[in-house]
């Protein structure tokens, strides 16, 4: 059997198996006009798959990355198939943004191929990373420090993304292009050593093929295995999730004593919190430090990880307060604030009062302490409040300690304060003497939040 048969039908065979897509399915192909993508084109076309390409010009390279894009322009109109173009300013957005070069570039490319996805409904958008290029990236993550899904390498799925010629290495897919006399470009890029990965193609894997010459051949397998023991990786913690972690209004509480019984408390940890950005290494200190004292807090970037009574306490670092936001509340009436709550202030009838509502949403008080407008902010430090039934005053903090407020919600709780600056209520937790209803009260209102 000639060579691109024995291709195209373990190309085909790799499709099936792997259960990626069909030839019913709608594809969008990233095209650069290297061997590669020209290759996986061809063959797909061949293949019979409905196939659409997109090209990036990303004017880097002055006439080389014009010439790229008329070839793609022919190679296009030779297979009879639709193509999409989009030029971008890389430099200008890589400065902008204050990104590198690479990293801007493939955030564009990948911008762009989903808006495409999802204006023309394609199924799956495919790039044409090869065995080489699955190695290459497993060694620099391994260079770098990773877990399995990082040594694993170039993933064969990752959402809408698909990349069927991982099934190949380079050499097989450039004797396919020889074989069916195909044309390509070479991007001039590609031989300098000053990219990391170009580094490992020229410096690092000729080493490893002085051991194993057939080494990325033989990666296939290891790729493989990896890439399983990924996806059962991710089907355990997602099974322990259930045992540990539960949510409750946008936040997330990790039972501790749950996470201990797991075979790799740290293990779970890092998968389970990665997603709120915590690396690694915070997961092993998290670990250590299950049994500290209360309020002990880890933060990535956009969350919070806090120690408290037996549970890890994940909150986004956005419901943090800030200074400048405080309610103003003119008169009785009902009022929205935080775009989700409702404050309403209105007066009632004595009989229609009671001392305790058992909701902590809802008091009533004397409506001569109602000094209008009164407001609503974050408490502050050093605020003071003298809480109903106590003769003096005590510090807002030290109430909320004494509650044994969760970190999250101390940060987040909030004073009710009349014009004078007198704090009324710590809203949802305790109520100022000042606010008594007494013998002398002449009128009552309500107070509820919603």
């Amino acid at each position: 059997m000639q060579f691109k048969a024995v291709f195209e039908q373990k190309l085909s065979d790799f499709i099936t198996d792997n259960q990626l897509f069909t030839t019913d399915d709608p594809l969008l192909l990233a095209i650069s006009g290297g061997v590669d993508s020209v290759v996986m084109s061809a063959a797909l076309c061949r293949l019979g798959y409905t196939v659409t390409l997109a090209h990036v010009n990303y004017q880097l390279r002055g006439s080389e990355s014009d010439g790229d894009e008329q070839f793609v322009r022919q190679l296009a109109e030779n297979l009879n198939v639709k193509l999409f173009v989009q030029r971008f300013d890389t430099q200008q957005e890589a400065k902008n943004n204050k990104q590198g070069i690479q990293e801007t570039a493939r955030k564009l490319r990948y911008e762009w191929f989903e808006a495409l996805q999802k204006q023309y409904g394609f199924t799956h958008i495919l790039t044409a990373h090869h065995l080489g290029d699955a190695l290459e990236t497993s060694l620099y993550q391994l260079a770098k420090g990773c877990g399995i899904k990082g040594i694993r390498g170039i993933p064969l799925r990752q959402g809408a993304v698909v990349r069927p010629m991982l099934a190949f290495s380079r050499e097989e897919i450039v004797q396919y292009a020889h074989a069916n006399h195909l044309q390509w470009r070479e991007d001039s890029s590609n031989t300098s050593d000053y990219y990391t990965r170009n580094f490992i193609r020229h410096q690092i894997v000729p080493l490893l093929e002085k051991i194993n010459p057939s080494v990325v051949q033989g990666f296939a397998d290891t790729h493989q295995r990896l890439s399983d023991a990924a996806w059962w990786l991710q089907l355990a913690i997602a099974d322990a999730e259930k045992q540990v972690v539960h949510e409750s209004d946008g936040i997330f509480y990790l039972n501790i004593k749950a996470l201990e019984q797991l075979p790799s408390p740290r293990l779970f940890l890092y998968e389970c919190l990665k997603k709120w950005g915590f690396n690694y290494e915070t997961a092993v200190l998290i670990t250590k430090h299950l049994h500290s004292q209360s309020g002990t807090q880890f933060l990535s970037n956009t969350h919070r990880a806090a120690i408290n009574r037996g549970q890890i306490v994940i909150s986004p670092l956005s419901s943090d307060k800030t200074s400048d936001s405080s309610v103003s509340i003119p008169n009785f009436g009902t009022y929205r604030f935080d775009n989700q709550k409702v404050i309403s202030v209105h007066l009632k009838q004595p009989k229609d009062v009671a001392l305790h509502s058992g909701n902590p949403a809802v008091v009533w008080v004397d409506a001569a302490a109602l000094v209008f407008p009164l407001t609503i902010r974050y408490w502050q430090a050093g605020d003071k409040m003298q809480p109903l039934g106590m003769r003096g005053s005590k510090k807002i903090s030290d109430i909320l300690t004494d509650l044994k407020i969760a970190l999250h919600e101390k940060k987040s709780a909030r004073v009710l304060c009349n014009a004078q600056g007198q704090i009324l209520w710590l809203i949802g937790y305790r109520l100022s003497e000042i606010a008594r209803i007494s013998d002398d009260t002449a009128a009552v209102a309500e107070i509820a939040i919603r």
